[in-house]
């Protein structure tokens, strides 16, 4: 298991490469300024309570003068960006001042007093809102003024204010950012930001390489992190600051921790922990619930069956008198009765453990934490003032007018890769109906979840020669293990085989009772000397923690992962906005489905070479053999005294001794060349998935699979093509920045305004000189059209559920300057040779705008569209 541990290590740092790789080209998109702002204020207030006050204080030159007169945070709901109140006992103020001019007075006051005192100190390299919010904090008296209630709504604002997200990503956003400055420096800001979820991110899918390799082996591992990883949507939201990112990776990891719960304490704390971040990412996360409380449930109920079974033996054992194996039977009895006692304490470990999480992380809950969990339920349930609509199948959607009960299903229909779907299809059947079987070759499994591991019998014959034999805990090369398939594959042989009867289930030799359950195997006591093959303490069916047990449970668990999102969206009055990225945690499990049902493909394929090819090969070899018969006796009757049925018997001798000798070598090549081609059937599909993530870069959030036509047919359809603003990338900033310079070099305005986006996203933009311009503004700020003679450019993304009456005129009315296209993934033919594009952002002159609005009424403002 060691060489399984650092393959998926291997595979973690992998991802951690390319997610950070793809990150640095994704541009900002809609929620991610709001969850920098709250980030940023997250880590002043953690920093407050580490340093303390008094040291803040020193840092930012606070005196008693500009605590009076300094600038001030509301942390009101309607003003989420700024943070704060006056000092100690004071009252919040009215007329308060931005987050930029409280940073410019914390500046030249530090100037100021750094003249006076004839030194000079290094100003931290904070950001506006953090520098802001470390100014407010210096404020307090000391550290527990910090945990007052107005303090921690300055530097926590979730849970209980606004939509009432809780606080993971910000928690998680502020740890990698605080890591990328001090030991990542070559990282950009906007990639620092994104740091944590993206470590998270590479975390699950090692360790779902780490748990789907142990139960199937190493191909289907692949398969499953590549499938998960190769989904464009997972793969955009993944890399991604916001809670989306953390659900995600939480819902993977609580699959991949489940079984680890079931064996040891750690396990469970690993659960919990993996749950309670998924507490902490969004309110829908709590619906990770569901699932596991599934499995648990089903867990224990096949675990008492068991124990009830043993009860029936013991009393048949009375019956009959045996005493001793009476004796077996009944601790036995108490081993299974003690195993459900454990495995229910470790769930409730996990449970507190979960609940512990979600109260640490949530400092808005800490003084009243049951009626904040209160209103925590009711802003997400309710979401009075979060009316997003969304354009699906062709109308418009809210929560006042539900989606149809079926949409969650036909997302995830329509926006995973196809090849994905159709082999997800067949692991579920197969899930269904428990034909989950281990891949060939496959690495050891854990007992228990301990630290012993369990090989696989070796399967002896009578004469003590070992055919089929098992795993070695997976520290066996690749090279015995491709022996091991082919030879277990000559198990489920056809006709006139001695091992015939029972090959698929191990149970090969002339006297054996049971191989994988037994003790004894041939006329041997024990195999490889022991009850204990590897460093397991028992080899056999312990009720539900066999291997096969473990594989049913993590495949059934994966299905309810799949299903449980999709599920809830029948739910009336939830959410209807952005589609495809409310469901999305449920995403990657249709990659773990589709890789084991990869696996049942290639392995019956496998067994299909390994019987019918061959049967047909000796019914033709059988038939030629009687027609020579015929010939050869007819020749030695008119040359000897032999008969026909002589004949026959002596050559039927000799074919019997070929066939013997040669076809089991016949039926591993088979089994080997069938194993090897359905791989590369299966490696292909997978690809076609990795050919569109690779083409739809960086528009990942763009992306529908050949159900509705691609991202091309899905808008004739009634879709949105994109909602988060990634269609702002590097190309349309270079093209936009470049028209900035003409405009001001002629002397025109060169500002720009955006349709429906996020005020705080623009302000990382200007923050970090994206554009060329200072002058940028959202058209629902309320001074957008007090002067718009400084805008040279309106830029508005195609989305038909978010567009304003001055969008759908220009739309008529007006021709764009720019426009943003993609094109289907797998259309590689180029523009002028007819490739078929879908805009998703349009760039303006303002004057067609100036245009519009002299000739029309002004838009009606809704106001800016909050963080969802």
């Amino acid at each position: 298991m060691k060489r399984l541990r650092w393959e998926a290590a291997l595979v973690g740092l992998v991802a951690l490469a390319a997610t950070l790789a793809a990150a640095e080209r994704t541009p900002l998109t809609w929620d991610e300024g709001d969850a920098f702002v709250r980030a940023e204020r997250v880590a002043a207030w953690t920093r407050a309570v580490v340093v303390g006050p008094q040291k803040l204080k020193e840092t930012f030159c606070v005196d008693e003068a500009e605590s009076e007169n300094g600038a001030d945070f509301n942390v009101s709901a309607e003003n989420a960006g700024n943070v704060g109140e006056k000092k100690d006992g004071a009252t919040p103020g009215t007329a308060l001042k931005s987050t930029q001019t409280a940073s410019s007075n914390a500046e030249e006051t530090k100037k100021e007093a750094e003249r006076e005192q004839g030194e000079r100190r290094e100003r931290p390299r904070f950001g506006e809102v953090e520098r802001a919010a470390l100014e407010y904090f210096s404020r307090f008296d000391g550290r527990r003024a910090l945990f007052s209630e107005r303090a921690i709504e300055a530097g926590w604002p979730h849970v209980v204010y606004r939509e009432g997200h809780p606080a993971g990503y910000s928690i998680a956003i502020a740890s990698g950012r605080a890591f990328a400055l001090r030991f990542l420096p070559f990282l950009s800001e906007k990639t620092a930001f994104r740091l944590g979820p993206i470590v998270l991110w590479a975390t699950a899918l090692a360790a779902i390489f780490y748990r789907v390799g142990r139960n199937w082996g190493r191909f289907a591992a692949i398969l499953a992190v590549v499938g998960i990883a190769s989904i464009p949507r997972v793969f955009g939201h993944a890399q991604l600051a916001g809670g989306d990112s953390l659900l995600i990776s939480s819902w993977l990891l609580a699959w991949a921790f489940f079984d680890a719960a079931l064996a040891s304490k750690r396990g469970a704390i690993f659960l919990g922990g993996a749950v309670g971040v998924s507490f902490c990412a969004k309110f829908s996360g709590f619906a990770v619930v569901a699932p596991l409380a599934g499995g648990a449930l089903a867990t224990l109920w096949t675990r008492r069956r068991n124990g009830l079974r043993v009860l029936e033996e013991t009393r048949k054992t009375r019956d009959e008198g045996k005493i001793g194996e009476m004796g077996e039977t009944g601790r036995a009895s108490q081993k299974e009765r003690d195993a459900i006692l454990a495995a229910s304490g470790r769930f409730a470990l996990a449970a507190l453990v979960a609940a512990a999480v979600f109260f640490a992380a949530n400092p808005p809950l800490w003084a009243r934490p049951f009626a904040g969990f209160e209103t925590f339920v009711s802003l997400n349930l309710r979401r009075d003032g979060f009316n997003v609509p969304i354009y699906f199948l062709g109308n418009i959607y809210s929560p006042s007018r539900p989606l149809p009960w079926w949409n969650g299903f036909f997302w995830l229909a329509t926006t995973v890769p196809t090849a994905l779907l159709a082999f997800a299809a067949l692991g579920s059947v197969a899930t269904a109906l428990g034909r989950i079987e281990r891949n060939r070759g496959n690495g050891g499994n854990k007992e228990n979840g301990g630290d012993e591991e369990k090989g696989e019998v070796g399967v002896k014959k009578g004469d003590g020669e070992s055919e089929g034999s098992g795993r070695d805990g997976g520290n066996r090369e690749n090279g015995e293990n491709e022996r091991n398939r082919a030879t277990e594959a000559i198990g489920t042989s056809c006709e006139n085989d001695e091992d015939d009867e029972s090959g698929r289930n191990g149970q090969v030799g002339e006297n054996a009772e049971t191989v994988g359950n037994a003790e004894t195997v041939g006329n041997a006591e024990t195999v490889e000397n022991a009850e204990t093959v590897g460093n397991a303490e028992t080899v056999g069916n312990e009720g539900d923690a066999n291997v096969d047990g473990e594989r049913r449970r993590a495949a059934g668990l994966a299905l309810a992962f799949a299903a449980t999102l999709p599920l809830a969206r029948i739910i009336p009055g939830i959410p209807t906005h952005d589609g495809a990225r409310l469901i999305i945690a449920s995403f990657p499990f249709i990659a773990i489905l589709a890789a084991l049902g990869a696996t049942v493909f290639v392995d019956w394929c496998e067994r299909r070479a390994a019987t019918a090819f061959l049967g047909r090969a000796r019914r033709r070899k059988a038939a030629t053999l009687d027609a020579l018969i015929v010939k050869i006796a007819k020749l030695e009757r008119n040359s000897s005294t032999r008969n026909e049925s002589e004949t026959r018997e002596r050559i039927w001798g000799k074919w019997e001794e070929w066939r013997e000798r040669e076809e089991p070598k016949r039926r591993k090549k088979n089994a080997r060349t069938a194993r090897r081609s359905a791989q590369v059937v299966v490696l292909a599909a997978f690809a076609v998935g990795f050919v569109d993530l690779v083409r739809s870069a960086p528009q990942y959030l763009s992306f529908y699979n050949a159900t509705l036509g691609g991202v091309v047919g899905a808008p004739r359809r009634g879709m949105e093509a994109t909602y988060y603003w990634d269609a702002f990338d590097a190309d349309a900033v270079a093209w936009l920045n470049a028209k900035i310079g003409a405009a001001r070099a002629a002397g025109r305005p060169s500002g720009v305004l955006f349709g429906a986006f996020s005020s705080q996203t623009l302000d990382y933009y200007r923050r970090w000189g994206t554009l060329a311009t200072s002058e940028i503004a959202t058209i629902s700020a309320p001074d957008a059209f007090a002067n718009r003679g400084r805008f040279g450019f309106y830029v508005v993304q195609r989305r038909p559920s978010g567009w304003s009456t001055l969008d759908l005129a220009l739309f008529k009315t007006a021709r764009p300057i720019y426009r943003k296209t993609v094109g289907d993934p797998l259309d590689f033919r180029t523009k002028n040779g007819g490739r078929r594009e879908v805009v998703l952002l349009e760039i303006y002159d303002f004057r067609d705008v100036e245009r519009v609005l002299t000739s029309a009424t002004r838009p009606q403002e809704s106001g800016e569209e909050p963080s969802r």
